[in-house]
């Protein structure tokens, strides 16, 4: 029987809030001795919050001094509970460890659609012939004729849209037939 989960995991936490997470099971009560984990594992590391005993229910929790020491990513989590030598995994979803707002010292929420496009409409813009090459992230382009700039940069003015549209709540690709 899988648990009752009373306030569920989340499929995202922001680092630097306080979580708290609480949970009935019939056949895992904390009165039988079963202790519960939450393990948050991805290719950086693993992070372990321990739970506690609420009556026969089981809560984790974390202070918002401890989470915002989680690297941001996307995890595997695990809850499972043991007691006496046993384990038993209850569950495993990913969970999405978004930055500390508060304690970013840089971080640009753009999209990679977005950014791209925008370093594509700078580098058009400038309209300086000096400049034979230009940076975007880890990639450098070198002597790429404009015509084939202004291409790229109407692939990411598409991407850009259908993120808006996506956002807004809209589908945007339609698909027109004339008969």
């Amino acid at each position: 029987m899988a648990p009752t989960l009373t306030n569920p995991i989340p499929a995202a936490v922001t680092a630097g809030d306080s979580i708290a997470w609480a949970w009935s099971d019939s056949l895992h009560t904390s009165g039988d001795g079963w202790a519960p984990t939450l393990t948050l594992v991805n290719a950086a590391g693993r992070i372990t919050v321990a739970g506690v005993a609420s009556g026969d229910a089981h809560t984790l929790t974390a202070a918002a001094a401890v989470t915002a020491l989680w690297a941001p990513g996307t995890y595997r989590a695990h809850l499972a509970v043991a007691r006496a030598g046993e384990r038993e995994t209850l569950f495993a979803q990913d969970l999405e460890v978004l930055p500390d707002p508060a304690g970013a010292a840089l971080y640009d929420g753009r999209s990679h659609a977005r950014r791209t496009l925008d370093a594509l409409e700078a580098w058009i813009e400038s309209k300086s012939p000096a400049v034979a090459s230009y940076r975007i992230g880890d990639r450098q382009m070198q002597y790429i004729p404009i015509g084939e700039l202004l291409q790229f940069r109407d692939r990411y003015r598409a991407d850009v849209r259908c993120e808006d549209a996506a956002a807004r709540g809209r589908a945007f690709n339609k698909i027109q037939v004339r008969i």
